[in-house]
């Protein structure tokens, strides 16, 4: 379900968007660190400062995730249903790997604590082109 032109907006290069709702119909929208490709129907998100977003997601488990490609800028549209939380495993690990990476690059390594990995099971996604101006 995932295409392949679509794993570059999954490297952490930009960082990406993600949109939830309470159940009152509140909604909530939070810039994550990543979007990491984990088979051909999910994706997890870093969960750093996820707060509201943990809340909404135990009441209306659906997202809107918005990624940027950092190669044409286009965003890849993908609507999930979360599916679970890991504090270890693979995907965690490299999820935290490459986190303490990005801190170490900016000299920012306080800020880039992975709590968990949020999994999602991908129900869409779609490319949004973004239009150049000549």
């Amino acid at each position: 379900m995932i295409p392949a032109a679509a794993r570059p907006a999954m490297e952490g290069v930009i960082p990406s968007v993600i949109a939830t709702c309470s159940a009152d119909g509140v909604p909530n929208v939070s810039q994550v660190s990543q979007v990491w490709y984990v088979d051909e129907s999910h994706v997890a998100v870093s969960h750093q400062f996820f707060n509201k977003t943990m809340r909404n997601l135990r009441e209306v488990p659906w997202v809107m995730i918005h990624a940027n490609d950092p190669h044409t800028l286009d965003i890849w549209q993908i609507v999930a249903r979360h599916e679970a939380t890991l504090t270890e495993g693979p995907v965690f690990e490299q999820m935290s790997l490459q986190l303490e990476t990005i801190g170490s690059m900016t000299g920012t390594t306080e800020l880039w604590d992975l709590k968990a990995a949020e999994i999602f099971a991908v129900e869409s996604i779609e490319r949004l082109e973004i239009r150049r101006v000549p």
